[in-house]
C-alpha cells in the first residue's frame, strides 16, 4: 500500500513521484517471458471541472492512500503493456466512488486491476470556505508497463 507524503502534492494536480513496484513482485523475480513485471507509473489526477476563484479556507483533494493496481499474471507473461483512463467521484468523506472506464487499451486487459485498485484509494477531501465539498468527474490514468530484463 503506497501513502502519498504530505508535502508532495501542494499544486491542484497531483504529481508523479516515479514509478511503484506492484505488490507479489520484487525486483529478482522474473516471469517465464524473462520480463520482469509490475513497474506502474503513480498517475497524475485531472480535475475536469471548472475551477472556482481562490478563497481563504480552500484547498483541493488530496490523495493520501494510494494502492498501486495488480499487473495480471497472463498479461505480463504474454507481455502486454496499456493503459486504462477512469473517471470518479470523491465523496465528502474522502473515499472514491462511482468509478468508470473511459478508455483502455488494450480494451479490457487490464480494466478490472485499475478498478480494483482505485476502489481502494483515499483522499483528504476538498474545502471551500471551510467547508468540504464532494468532487466528481475526477480522472485518472493508470499506466501498466513491463520492465525488460536484458
Amino acid at each position: 500500500m503506497y501513502k502519498s507524503p504530505s508535502n508532495c502534492c501542494k499544486n491542484k494536480r497531483q504529481r508523479s513521484t516515479g514509478p511503484r513496484r506492484v505488490e507479489g513482485f520484487e525486483e529478482s523475480e522474473t516471469s517465464e517471458t524473462g520480463l520482469l513485471p509490475g513497474v506502474i507509473e503513480m498517475p497524475k489526477v485531472v480535475n475536469t471541472t471548472q475551477d472556482s476563484h481562490t478563497v481563504n479556507d480552500t484547498s483541493d483533494a488530496l490523495p493520501i492512500i494510494q494502492v498501486s493496481p495488480q499487473y495480471p499474471v497472463s498479461a505480463a507473461q504474454e507481455g502486454k503493456e496499456g493503459y486504462v483512463l477512469l473517471e470518479f467521484d470523491i465523496t465528502a468523506s474522502g473515499a472514491v466512488e462511482n468509478i468508470k472506464v473511459i478508455e483502455a487499451n488494450p480494451k479490457q486487459i487490464f480494466n478490472r486491476a485499475a478498478v480494483n485498485a482505485l476502489k481502494k484509494w483515499k483522499y483528504k477531501p476538498k474545502m471551500e470556505e471551510g467547508r468540504v465539498i464532494p468532487q466528481t468527474r475526477q480522472q485518472v490514468r493508470l499506466d501498466f508497463k513491463l520492465d525488460q530484463q536484458i
